[in-house]
């Protein structure tokens, strides 16, 4: 047998010389420190990591112990594509029903909501080690009589620890106010960010809410608003980043699972179509009062914007916008 086709700790068989020839001398350091045979196992896990997607098995160890919630019971998250896009009139008038608490993008700087989300990227195939929980250990003899460094409580206690972080934070002082319900208004979430909330709370009703980008870009700039996507390091500061934070949310609510509780609807059809409200309203099981729609708290003048900037946005929105009816204004 060739020398260069026998296998190793390094890679396959039927390498070329040169490699060959590199991975010998570096045997020797490998040998001593492990630097390669730890980058190729860093490399190996980083693929599972960088999914940012909820594996079935999370899912089902949250859902497992998730209370069944009715309609008028069940939290309510509206997630608005970017900001500017009509939320907060949303947010009030789910709160002019009188019970539900709709927190505005509360503690919106420390991304808890995502963060929490992606303290779950390693669960899957190759982590936990089976046997590290303890569920999996149960046959195997008292604990003290076996190799224990690593010993976790079960998925299904993870998760659910998950769920009670939000319930303490929201569904408390919500209940402490005389709410009897409680929801959360974010403009930063993305469809990510809503399938780890249906997978604590599957009865949550969902709301996906979008504008159009040109229009909430000039009444963003006309705020002078200086948002982030993520906090500290993703500001929305240009049309380019306006757009393409627009066209990354809408996509993925468009494609969001039917099977959850869930409705997307444009802001100019909330405004224009009562039809739209009544249905959002049985939707979320509320009541709002109309008379909400006819307050203009908090209303910016949109400014008409440099021709340039409208270009970006729509090079960043691409054909999307079209197809959701939206065009650039003309210059």
């Amino acid at each position: 047998m060739n020398e260069s086709a026998k296998p190793d700790d390094w890679g396959t068989s039927n390498v070329s010389s040169w490699r060959d020839s590199a991975r010998k001398a570096m045997q020797p350091i490998e040998d001593r420190f492990g630097i390669v045979a730890g980058w190729r196992h860093h490399r190996s896990s980083q693929k599972t990591w960088s999914s940012k997607e909820l594996t079935p098995e999370i899912v089902a160890a949250a859902s497992s112990t998730a209370p069944d919630t009715p309609t008028n019971q069940a939290p309510i998250f509206v997630l608005g594509a970017t900001w500017r896009s009509g939320s907060t009139l949303l947010q009030r008038l789910l709160l002019s029903s009188g019970d539900v608490m709709m927190w505005g993008e509360p503690w919106n700087r420390t991304d808890l909501i995502q963060r929490m989300r992606e303290s779950l990227r390693p669960l899957g195939g190759q982590w936990p080690v089976y046997g590290n929980v303890v569920d999996e250990r149960q046959d195997d003899g008292p604990l003290h009589t076996l190799m224990v460094p690593d010993l976790y409580p079960s998925r299904v206690d993870l998760l659910a620890s998950h769920r009670a972080l939000f319930d303490r934070l929201y569904a408390v002082p919500a209940a402490e106010r005389g709410y009897s319900r409680w929801g959360v208004k974010e403009t930063r979430l993305t469809a990510q960010d809503a399938r780890y909330l249906h997978a604590l709370y599957p009865s949550a009703r969902v709301v996906f809410l979008y504008r159009d980008p040109y229009a909430s870009w000039s009444s963003y700039v006309a705020l002078r608003a200086m948002g982030y996507a993520r906090w500290p390091e993703q500001p929305i500061v240009s049309p380019g980043d306006f757009g393409r934070m627009w066209r990354d949310r809408v996509e993925g609510f468009l494609a969001y699972p039917e099977e959850l509780p869930h409705v997307t609807v444009s802001y100019e059809a909330l405004i224009d179509d009562p039809a739209v409200l009544d249905e959002l309203a049985d939707f979320c099981g509320v009541v709002p009062d109309r008379s909400t729609l006819e307050l203009k708290v908090g209303r910016s003048h949109g400014t008409r914007n440099p021709a340039a900037s409208m270009r970006r946005i729509e090079k960043a929105v691409g054909d999307l916008a079209i197809d959701l009816g939206y065009n650039r204004p003309l210059d």
